[in-house]
């Protein structure tokens, strides 16, 4: 509601303690990220509005931007294997976490995930990731490729990965209910959820020493400093490189 030529500092200072304060749905506040992304869309607003000569000059001379917490729910190695193990309780459900644990693919991604995008000979899942539009290569490891032999091999396949025994796309209701139970009966009790497992995967792709170019195609970010917030390698694996080093 605020015309471009009357935006200034203090008006977008002001927006962005509203938005932190009362941005989120209901009044609640929103993160450090959710303003910086807002602030990036204003800031490339006024710099399009500039170059057309819209405006006379760049209005605003600084965006307030927000320190962002790097998240730090992945699992561990030994929560992961927990985490599997209490998978066997739900056996129709339990290739969709083990390949979302294993392949990093956002839920959205996973959700329209059709067999035309696996390549199981050669080794890959290819697809563009509907988030960031990005062409996504992602590796298929042992544990990956057994949980898709199992969901082709049963009764019923449908053109989609994740169907029901009737051929019908796998209700996101029933993966989230799972997903509860399987995080109490494997005792996580940290804050997990389901896109974490996207960040486990991550962990594990640094923890392992795999590129950051690899890294960055894999998981689809659209920059490598993206890769760098999310691609950290655990306490364990550099505690192991420590014990390399002589």
């Amino acid at each position: 509601d605020t015309r471009l030529a009357d935006v200034n500092d203090a008006v977008v200072t002001d927006f962005a303690v509203e938005l932190e304060q009362h941005g989120g749905k209901g009044g609640r506040p929103v993160s450090a990220a959710t303003v910086n992304r807002c602030l990036d869309l204003i800031r490339a607003i006024l710099k399009d509005a500039d170059t057309r000569r819209v405006l006379s000059e760049m209005p605003v001379r600084e965006f307030p931007r927000r320190e962002e917490n790097e998240p730090h729910n992945e699992m561990t190695e030994d929560e992961v294997e927990r985490f599997y193990a209490a998978l066997e309780q739900f056996p129709r459900e339990r290739p969709y976490f083990i390949i979302a644990t294993e392949t990093g693919i956002r839920c959205g991604d996973l959700a329209r995930l059709t067999w035309d995008a696996v390549r199981l000979s050669e080794g890959v899942i290819t697809f563009t990731s509907e988030k960031t539009k990005v062409e996504t290569i992602v590796g298929i490891t042992p544990r990956c490729r057994k949980a898709l032999l199992e969901l082709k091999g049963r009764p019923v396949v449908g053109k989609r990965v994740f169907v029901t025994a009737k051929g019908q796309p796998l209700p996101d209701v029933t993966i989230r209910r799972v997903f509860e139970r399987v995080k109490v009966a494997a005792e996580i009790g940290h804050h997990l959820r389901r896109h974490d497992l996207r960040h486990t995967c991550g962990q594990t792709l640094a923890s392992r020493g795999v590129s950051r170019q690899h890294m960055q195609r894999w998981l689809g970010h659209k920059t490598g400093a993206m890769t760098d917030r999310y691609c950290r390698p655990s306490s364990a694996s550099i505690a192991e490189v420590a014990r390399t080093m002589k």
